[in-house]
Parts: C-alpha cells; sequence; structure tokens
C-alpha cells in the first residue's frame, strides 16, 4: 500500500498533468467541492499548471486518516489569465476500503 508521501506526489502529479483518471481514484465522491467539479475543471482545458512546487510538508498519519499540511507555489493560467503565488493546503485522507483518498481540504494565499 502506498504511503501518504507517495499519494501527495502522485496527487501533484495529477494535477499537474489533468490526469482524471488518477484523480478519480485519488478523490473522494463526497467531498464538499464536488469530485465532478474538480474533474470538469482539470478536463476543461480552462486551467493550466506550469508549476507546482511542494515544501514545509507535514504529514500526520493516524490509523484509518491522515492530514497533510503543506505550502505548494503554484504558476498557471486559468481562462488565460496567468496566476502565481504560495498556497497552504490541508488535505485530509481517509482509509477507505484499502484505499486512501483525499475527503476533504481547505486551501489559503500565503503573503
Amino acid at each position: 500500500m502506498s504511503t501518504i508521501a507517495d499519494l501527495e506526489g502522485q496527487l501533484l502529479s495529477a494535477m499537474r498533468s489533468h490526469d482524471t483518471v488518477a484523480l478519480d481514484r485519488l478523490l473522494a465522491d463526497d467531498r464538499h467541492i464536488t469530485k465532478a467539479w474538480d474533474l470538469a475543471e482539470h478536463a476543461s482545458g480552462r486551467m493550466t499548471i506550469a508549476d507546482l512546487v511542494p515544501s514545509e510538508q507535514v504529514i500526520r498519519e493516524l490509523p484509518k486518516a491522515a492530514i497533510v499540511s503543506v505550502r505548494l507555489y503554484i504558476r498557471g493560467t486559468y481562462e488565460q489569465v496567468p496566476f502565481e503565488g504560495h498556497i497552504r493546503y490541508t488535505r485530509f485522507w481517509m482509509l477507505r476500503e484499502r484505499r486512501w483518498q483525499v475527503v476533504g481540504g481547505h486551501s489559503s494565499v500565503v503573503a
């Protein structure tokens, strides 16, 4: 079974390449921001991600859950408008039927 650190790497890679097959596997169906919306955003081509570089990653693993706090440098475009900056993500992973999935999260811009 993959570690949470491995899964975080897979998640960031899938986000960079808009790999909706991998995102479908890694994202839970019942998140507040729906998986369908997230996948549609990646599939639409409205967003491009040129850089997505993690730092300051802290992973707290529990028996059937994990909390990840990571600072990300992100650069890309959304509807052809460039964006760039640092964001702090907190992600909640849960082990369900022997598979880890992101069940929720929060992000904030870091000044």
